[in-house]
């Protein structure tokens, strides 16, 4: 046949049209779609591209379809090409409606993503109507993300700007622009940078400008449930025309197990499984950005656990209760020998409840309030920050907590005796510290020095040996 374009050979002895890749905007190609195309191997282009058969049947079209793309980068991962693959089968009525069975497989460098779609579609204008099911058994969505971002794999990629300097959405609408209709999801495992999220399942109602989501459940950082109702909406006229809302709870969640897995050479500065209900929001320009802009407000409540975030590490406890108690034999204080005491004691208490409310604001700081632990023998309360750093893990991130404990009985009796407490109790019957003290460090490693030279100092007042 004449054509204009350029016609190669395909490996079954057809010659066929191929239209190359053209630019769809600065640094984005895409292949466009060819009427006739046994599957082959097409040679002397770079990336490479492939499209199955296209049949009829009855007056009925009938398409199957193998496409392949080798080589592909993106300029999220400039040095990671992508290879995407699918076998597919539809359904083309004369009324422009139909079914179609997408499986997808898209591998970047180790990791593989799986996505089918299955279901059924109409033809409005200016779109597609779709009701059907999408399921995976591993799915990357950076790795997704990534083909809103291809350029031919000999140009030059443009980098990714930091999260805060994303370029704008494009003007022409949000990606899901021409598609609406309900889908039911069944994911077996999605990964999101280091977040995994495992058997998730919902309903997602697309519009024009809003995609709601609503029942989903799955579990994510070693099995903990979690439940989401939310609205993705799609606002042009904003700089972040991606504005997430919705409400989350979480059940169980194991702070000590995330703690450990921050700083796996001591033990959690906090043990306990907390339930977190709360409402979060975000606006981004460019939907990867919408975890990172997170906000929120968030109530959590803890099971009975274990607080180390107040002691220090072993030799540096036992170093100072060492040399509190022979000062306090030397110099026949019971004061000094109750502050070597004291200094084990904190290095470990026991609580049986926790709350705190958490609020993250548009600087994305974490603001703490309410914070509250509470046992038979203590009472800590106190507010705080953890202050966001790009990049950085939430645990690691700096933190800063200004606190206040109380205490009853035996605890009571040893602060009392080290001389460490204020003379009136609270309204539970709790004692308080004659001053308040200041946390730093971060959540894996929190930094209690200023509450340990407190006790030093009590218990060094109470030898006689402060001031010389």
């Amino acid at each position: 046949q004449t054509c204009a374009l350029p016609i190669y050979r395909s490996d079954v002895g057809e010659e066929i049209c191929w239209r190359l890749p053209v630019p769809q905007g600065p640094n984005l190609f895409r292949p466009l779609h060819t009427r006739f195309a046994p599957i082959w191997p097409l040679e002397g282009t770079t990336p490479v591209y492939g499209v199955g058969t296209t049949f009829g049947c009855e007056g009925v079209p009938v398409s199957y379809h193998h496409f392949f793309a080798r080589n592909l980068t993106s300029r999220q991962a400039p040095t990671a090409p992508l290879n995407l693959d699918s076998t597919f089968t539809a359904v083309l009525k004369t009324d422009g409606s139909g079914t179609i069975k997408l499986p997808l497989t898209l591998t970047a460098g180790p990791r593989k993503t799986d996505v089918t779609i299955d279901g059924s579609f109409t033809q409005p204008a200016g779109g597609y109507a779709f009701t059907g099911r999408i399921s995976s058994s591993q799915a990357n969505v950076d790795d997704l993300m990534m083909l809103t971002g291809l350029v031919p794999a000999t140009g030059t990629p443009t980098p990714a700007p930091a999260s805060g300097g994303r370029p704008a959405a494009p003007a022409s609408g949000p990606f899901w622009k021409g598609m609406t209709g309900r889908i039911e999801a069944d994911l077996k495992n999605v990964q999101s940078g280091t977040y995994v999220l495992s058997g998730l399942r919902g309903t997602l109602q697309v519009t024009d400008n809003c995609i709601a989501v609503s029942g989903l459940e799955g579990t994510f950082r070693n099995n903990n449930p979690f439940k989401l109702s939310a609205n993705l909406n799609y606002q042009a006229a904003q700089a972040r025309p991606y504005v997430l809302d919705g409400n989350l709870d979480v059940t169980g969640l194991d702070v000590g197990e995330i703690l450990r897995q921050a700083n796996p050479n001591e033990r959690p500065a906090l043990e306990t499984k907390v339930n977190v209900t709360g409402r979060i929001a975000a606006t981004a320009a460019q939907p990867d950005g919408l975890l990172e802009n997170l906000t929120g407000q968030f109530d959590a409540t803890g099971s009975a656990g274990t607080l180390r975030a107040l002691g220090k590490k072993g030799e540096a406890v036992n170093a100072l209760g060492t040399a509190l108690a022979i000062f306090g034999a030397v110099r026949g204080s019971d004061n000094a020998l109750a502050a070597s005491q004291l200094a084990a004691e904190l290095n470990e208490l026991r609580f049986e409840k926790f709350s705190v409310k958490v609020v993250r604001g548009a600087d994305l700081n974490l603001q703490l309030s309410a914070l509250d632990f509470v046992s038979p023998i203590m009472h800590l309360t106190g507010k705080g920050q953890i202050t966001y750093r790009a990049g950085v893990p939430i645990d690691l991130q700096p933190l800063e907590l200004q606190l206040q404990l109380g205490s009853k009985e035996q605890l009571a009796q040893l602060m009392n005796r080290a001389g460490m407490l204020d003379a009136t109790a609270d309204a539970s019957g709790y004692y308080p510290l004659k001053r308040p003290f200041i946390i730093t460090g971060t959540a894996a490693k929190p930094d209690s020095a200023q509450l340990w030279r407190m006790v030093a100092e009590a218990g060094l007042g109470a030898a006689g040996l402060l001031g010389r």
